[in-house]
């Protein structure tokens, strides 16, 4: 029910955001605003989310606990997606969410039983990769 209300709430907020900036910038520039927004939000996700995949290949190789990065590759495909979604609030929370100090912020502040089920996901796979034998000359390997 929580949902439906939050969807509910955003949409009408879009609706409203949009016929404002339609008003004064006209409908023509409240679209190319929009289309903009969206390619430039795939353009960062796209960049962040190489980055973090390669953080996360780093860190998986060393060994280290990863579930930052992949909380916060969580958080870019998120933000990607709102991105992408047509609304300027939509876009405003999209962007914050794949910039990397606001990334990280939201990062922390993630629930301890979503921390930990990614932290079991993560083992998990880890276990797998090394049975493989997909992953040689690491310090993972047994």
């Amino acid at each position: 029910m929580f949902y439906i209300i939050l969807f509910i709430i955003v949409s009408l907020s879009e609706v409203y955001l949009m016929i404002k900036i339609g008003r004064l910038v006209g409908a023509l520039y409240t679209t190319l605003i929009l289309f903009a927004t969206a390619i430039i939000g795939i353009i960062l996700a796209r960049l962040e989310g190489y980055a973090l995949v390669n953080r996360i290949k780093k860190e998986f190789t060393q060994g280290a606990l990863m579930t930052d990065s992949v909380i916060e590759v969580i958080f870019v495909f998120l933000g990607a997606f709102l991105m992408v979604l047509p609304g300027f609030l939509t876009d405003i929370i999209g962007f914050l969410f794949i910039i990397p100090p606001t990334r990280r912020y939201f990062t922390a502040r993630v629930g301890v039983k979503f921390r930990s089920k990614i932290e079991e996901i993560i083992e998990k796979k880890k276990k797998e990769i090394i049975e493989k034998g997909k992953l040689k000359n690491s310090p993972l390997q047994p």
